[in-house]
This record gives structure tokens, sequence and C-alpha cells, in this order.
């Protein structure tokens, strides 16, 4: 600079940009600027300079331009995970966060998870929105790579965290087609029934059915089934499968309809002939009215029918047990008469009973017993325990009521009220016949009957 004063100038100060550069009081005044200290770019350069008496006067400012060539930034950036903390148990979309931090600037942030590339973000908050759904639930691993202008990169620590998303629901069902045999088959002796059967997930197991009746199931891939035909009738049959997946859906097949033939043995001949006895009245008993005659009848194929007998006479036939007949005592004298049963069985086999004496009295005066069920009503529903109760008579005086359930005896009683009790709970559902029967002091019979439904037990029927 140059200064001059009407006495002296003591000292003159330089500034770069309002800012003190340097000092010099001693003529001719200059300082050194290191430029490569200020940024390129416009600077402004004033002086001012001072006498002894501490007048001051400055210079005016001078424009000037700054051009160095820059260094080169070998400078990499820093970077670390933010969000999510390490150890965290993530699902759905979350947001990944980091901090970069750079000597001249941070470009860009690269989100990794796994080593595979989730995101980039150049500007700063840094952070990417990370499906977890598109990821297997299990453990992994976020890291972050941040970049400047030069390309130099800083990596983060890893960050391991944890996915947990709940499946979605599988709603989709599974497809399975019969591939052996092929439709119109005609198949004999045992015949393996082949299905394919395909889902999303997996099928977990094949249920193979025979005209709509369940054959069998496998849960194992190749699925298939043996099928013994000679239990299956000769001719037209229908064979389907259903394949279900772990969610319950299920997908079926379509129908494949073949044909049974097998040769059919020769049947076995029969020449064993039932066995037969008189269960009532029993023997030396008197009867009087009408008396219900009962025969047990056994035989090793089936008994056909059963012949009642009254002194070699034909009184009744049944061809259903309990095989029973009514017969009028008074059609025949008074005295001694035999009941025999003959039993008869598809073949024609029979066998007779021995003969069972009674004696006939039908004397004005004398009364037939009589009983009535009065617990449970005809058609009834029963569970559990029930007490069966009837109210019978006789002139004679009563020896004792039987209950029998479908001709099985189940309890008696010899003293009124005649009550007992019966668990049902072993009778298998459906309808059963209850039949009550007295027999009198001499030994003369009268029977009951009604018809109950037996359906399965419920838990309180159980408790009970």
């Amino acid at each position: 600079a140059s200064a001059a004063d009407n006495v002296s100038v003591t000292q003159v100060r330089f500034f770069v940009d309002g800012q003190l550069a340097a000092i010099d009081s001693t003529s001719p005044f200059s300082v050194a600027w290191n430029t490569t200290t200020a940024v390129n770019g416009a600077h402004t350069i004033t002086a001012d300079a001072s006498d002894a008496a501490g007048n001051l006067g400055s210079a005016a400012p001078v424009s000037v331009t700054v051009s160095n060539a820059a260094p080169p930034d070998t400078s990499a950036p820093t970077v670390s995970i933010s969000a999510p903390a390490a150890g965290s148990t993530l699902s759905g979309v979350v947001l990944i966060s980091a901090s970069a931090t750079d000597n001249v600037g941070v470009t860009q942030v690269l989100f990794y998870v796994d080593g595979q590339l989730a995101g980039i973000d150049s500007s700063s908050p840094f952070s990417v929105a990370w499906s977890t759904t598109t990821i297997g639930n299990g453990s992994h691993t976020i890291t972050a790579i941040a970049y400047d202008a030069a390309g130099n990169l800083g990596s983060s620590a890893p960050v391991s965290v944890t996915v947990s998303n709940a499946p979605p629901p599988d709603t989709t069902a599974p497809t399975a087609s019969i591939t052996a045999p092929s439709a119109g088959s005609t198949l004999s002796g045992t015949a393996v029934i082949s299905v394919s059967a395909t889902d999303n997930v997996g099928v977990t197991q094949v249920r193979f059915y025979v005209d709509g009746q369940l054959l069998s199931s496998d849960s194992t891939s190749p699925f298939s089934a043996s099928w013994n035909t000679t239990a299956a009738a000769n001719g037209a049959h229908t064979v389907t499968a259903s394949a279900y997946d772990a969610a319950g859906n299920q997908g079926s097949s379509g129908p494949v309809d073949l044909t049974v033939s097998n040769a059919l043995p020769p049947p076995p001949v029969d020449t064993v002939p039932p066995s037969a006895s008189v269960t009532s009245p029993s023997a030396s008993a008197t009867v009087s009215g009408t008396v219900t005659i009962t025969a047990g009848a056994s035989d090793n194929v089936g008994v056909a029918q059963v012949q009642f007998l009254v002194d070699s006479g034909i009184v009744g036939t049944d061809t259903t047990a309990p095989f029973e007949v009514p017969w009028n005592s008074t059609s025949v004298p008074e005295g001694s008469h035999t009941i025999k049963v003959e039993a008869y069985d598809a073949s024609g086999n029979y066998g007779s009973s021995p003969a069972v004496a009674v004696t006939v009295s039908n004397a004005v005066g004398a009364t037939p017993p009589s009983v009535s069920i009065t617990t449970p009503s005809d058609g009834a529903t029963v569970i559990a325990k029930q007490t069966f109760a009837a109210i019978a008579s006789a002139s004679s005086g009563i020896n004792r009521v039987e209950f029998l359930v479908d001709g099985v005896m189940k309890a008696k009683d010899g003293k009124a009220p005649y009550a007992v009790a019966v668990d049902t709970r072993k009778w298998t559902p459906g309808t059963h016949t209850v039949t009550a029967r007295v027999l009198d002091k001499g030994d003369l019979s009268a029977t009951a009957s009604i018809a109950v439904l037996k359906i399965p037990d419920v838990q309180g029927a159980k408790n009970q």
C-alpha cells in the first residue's frame, strides 16, 4: 500500500474480506498473503493507515479473484446405523436410518440387508423404508455405505436384527387327479389307486374313496392306496380322491368310473342245523288265556325262521329275533300239553328243541297276568342311565317282572313297584325294543313292548 501523512505514517493494516490479514509499520508498506488459505472465488482487499496521533485513513477496497487448484479429497466419510437398534425384532415395513458425515460432504448412503441392496438416499437425514415381508423370518444383518463426491466411501458396523412376520393365511386349495387306474378299466384282485396332488404350500394327505366311502388315506408322496376289489361287488364302481393341505383346504379329483370283475367262489355247503330251545313258559308251568311262547335259537350262518308247535301242531312262525308268538291256550282242552320249537336256516337245516310240558287251566275265575310299561313312554329318547318301570297284575300273584332289550333280558324285579335302572351308554344309537314280561305264581306270563330311540351321549349324560 502507498500511505502518506503530514507528519508520518506509523502503521498500515491489511484486510481480506474484512478480516485483518497483517500489519506493516515500515515503508514501503506490504504483506504476503497465502491465497491457498482462502476459498477459490471473489475476495475484497482493504487497508487503513494510522499516524502517531491516532488519525486513521482508509484505502478504497480492491476486488480480486482467488483461483487455486483444489487438493485431492482422500478422506472417507463416516457412517453408522442409527435405527433400528441392534437386537430388535421387526415386522412389516420399517425405516432404516443412518448418520453420515464427511470433510467435504456426503453425496449418498447405500443401505444393505444381508449384503443385498435395500435402498439409496442422497439427502440427509439418510433413511430408506424396508419391507421385512420380502425376506424370511429369522436373523438378518443391516449395513450402510456412505460416499462423498471424490468417490471415497465409509462402511458402517453391521447391525443384527430379527424378522418375525406372521405368514399370510393359506386359502389356496390343493389340486388332485387320479393317475391310475384309467377310467373304464376292469379290475380284479388287489388294485393300486395312484393320485397326483400339488399345493402352493404342501399336501399333507390324500384320501381315497370308492363309491363315496373312505377306503384309506396317504400322507406321503407319491400318493397311493391298495384296494382289495374282492371285497366289492362285481360291477360298476366310482373312485375319487381328495387332497388336503395344512390349512385344511381341500381339493377333489374328478371321478373315475371302473368295473370290478372277480370270479365268484362257490358258496360253502351249510350242513350244520340250528339249535333251539323253549325259553318261556317254563316246564310244568300252568298257563291260561293268551300266552307268549318265546324261543332261543342260534345257527352258524343264521336262523331263517322258528316254528312254534303245541302238541305237534304249528301255532305260529317268527322270522325275526327275539323269536316269539302269542298262543291262545283256550284253543286246547284243559290239562297237560307239550310245547316245542323248530329252528330253520336258509339251507333247510333245522333243529328241534326239547318238549316243554305245561298245564292249561282256563277255569272260570282264573285271571291271566297282565303287564304294561309306564317308564319310558313309547317312542321316548333315552341317554345314559334310564329307569324302566312297569305295572303288573295276576290273580295267582306275581313271581317277577323281567325287562328285555331287543329280546335280551337286562334286569328283573320281584317286588312292586317294578322298576330297574338300565345303563344305555353302551347301546348303539338307533331304535331299540323294550319289553316287560310278567310271570305269575303259576308261571303264566304276559308281555308288553315299546320302542325307544337311543341317541349318542353328550358330556352331561356321561357325567350322569
